[in-house]
């Protein structure tokens, strides 16, 4: 009886070898591998994307995308704010650090600065700070620190008085120069500079048409993104060191710091 057409015969080759046919199930079995790969691929692509939308969206006053890189011992409780500068320029829009000499102004500068200069704090911030600093006598486990933004107000202060020096006759005590002097008026206007290059607001400035002059004009009275000066100095004042401190001994501690910033 003859073979039904239908029945299997293996294929030959010339050389009479038997060719298996195994090649389409290794490609259906690549396949399925392949389009696993593709689909793992995309679910991460999605969740990265995701993640990144999440970010951008959130980002802002409150999440600003360059955080402090350095430690600051205030630095988990830093937040954002949305801030109109003013210019200061046309009656009625003066501030109340503007102006002649006069108590209420004097009482407003110092009130940014006072109680904040010098701030206690333990020895395990210390330890995270870039820089060493001294520890308190007869306060084991506290050492002393102060937030620059203090110093910077401080000095800012100390330039304002300098233009009226008939008024604040106070001689500056350890200044050399007497009054304010120069050594420290330089000193104050050289780590103002340094501080406003170091932040660099990159807020825009805009140019708009003024009716009242007929011409485009600068416009400085804009919006900035600026930390909450107002949480800093309550810290500020919490953790201010009351008690005088005697820099004249020497201390030694255990705490390292990397050499480029000790």
């Amino acid at each position: 009886m003859g073979r039904d057409s239908s029945e299997y015969s293996p294929l030959v080759h010339d050389d009479g070898e038997h060719v298996p046919r195994h090649p389409r199930r290794t490609w259906a079995k690549n396949r399925v591998l392949l389009y696993t790969v593709i689909a793992i691929q995309a679910i991460l692509n999605l969740v990265l994307f995701g993640i990144g939308l999440r970010f951008y969206h959130q980002r802002g006053p409150s999440n600003p995308l360059f955080p402090q890189s350095l430690y600051s011992p205030v630095q988990d409780i830093l937040k954002y704010e949305v801030r109109t500068f003013h210019g200061g320029f046309r009656p009625g829009d003066k501030s109340t650090y503007q102006g002649p000499p006069s108590k209420e102004i004097d009482d407003a500068w110092e009130d940014l600065y006072r109680y904040t200069a010098i701030s206690r704090i333990p020895k395990s911030d210390a330890a995270r700070l870039p820089n060493k600093t001294y520890p308190l006598l007869g306060d084991e486990g506290h050492y002393v620190v102060g937030l620059d933004v203090f110093h910077q107000l401080h000095c800012l202060d100390m330039i304002r008085r300098s233009l009226y020096p008939d008024h604040y006759k106070t001689v500056f005590h350890g200044d050399p120069d007497g009054f304010l002097g120069f050594s420290h008026t330089d000193h104050c206007i050289d780590s103002i500079r340094q501080s406003l290059m170091c932040m660099s607001d990159v807020s825009a400035i805009v140019w708009q048409w003024n009716e009242e002059k007929q011409a485009v004009k600068i416009k400085a009275d804009v919006a900035h993104t600026c930390r909450r000066f107002d949480i800093l100095h309550d810290w500020a004042r919490e953790h201010y060191l009351e008690s005088q401190v005697n820099m004249s001994v020497k201390l030694e501690d255990d705490i390292e710091v990397p050499v480029i910033y000790a």
